[in-house]
C-alpha cells in the first residue's frame, strides 16, 4: 500500500512539473498579421469598446505591428488565463491584446488548435503612438 501511495505521488508531482513548466518556460512567437486580411482595432474602457478601427488589407497598420511582433518575439509564455481586453487587435487567426504591462497573443495553428502566449512589456510608448497617430485620423 505504501508503495502505490508512493508511486502515487511521484507521478502527481512529475505531473505538476510538467505542467507548470509549459507555462512557465520562455517561448519565441514567430506569428504575424497576413498582410492580404483586414486588421481591427478595438480601443476598450471600462468593458466596453470606446474606438472602434478597421485597417484594409496591406496597410501601414499591418507592416508596424508585425515590426512591433518581431522586436517583442522573446520572452513570451503559454497562458491559460482570459485577460479583459484593453487595446485589441484581430484580424484572420490572430489577435494582440494589449495592455499596460502586458501583451497577450492567440494565434490560430495549422492544426486549428489555439495557442495563447503572454509576455510583460511596457506598452505606454505604443500606447502614446496610437493615441497620436492612429486615432486623430
Amino acid at each position: 500500500m505504501i508503495k502505490i501511495l508512493k508511486y502515487v505521488l511521484i507521478i502527481s508531482f512529475c505531473t505538476i512539473l510538467f505542467i507548470t513548466g509549459y507555462f512557465y518556460i520562455p517561448v519565441s512567437n514567430n506569428v504575424y498579421f497576413e498582410e492580404n486580411k483586414k486588421i481591427t482595432l478595438l480601443i476598450y474602457g471600462e468593458g466596453n469598446i470606446i474606438n472602434k478601427k478597421t485597417y484594409p488589407p496591406k496597410s501601414n497598420f499591418h507592416k508596424k505591428l508585425n515590426k512591433w511582433l518581431k522586436t517583442n518575439s522573446h520572452g513570451w509564455h503559454h497562458s491559460p488565463a482570459s485577460f479583459a481586453p484593453s487595446v485589441y487587435i484581430i484580424s484572420e487567426n490572430i489577435s494582440l491584446n494589449l495592455r499596460e504591462n502586458s501583451a497577450v497573443l492567440n494565434y490560430k495553428k495549422s492544426n486549428d488548435k489555439y495557442v495563447q502566449l503572454i509576455t510583460t512589456i511596457n506598452n505606454s510608448r505604443f500606447f502614446d503612438k496610437l493615441n497620436k497617430n492612429i486615432l486623430a485620423h
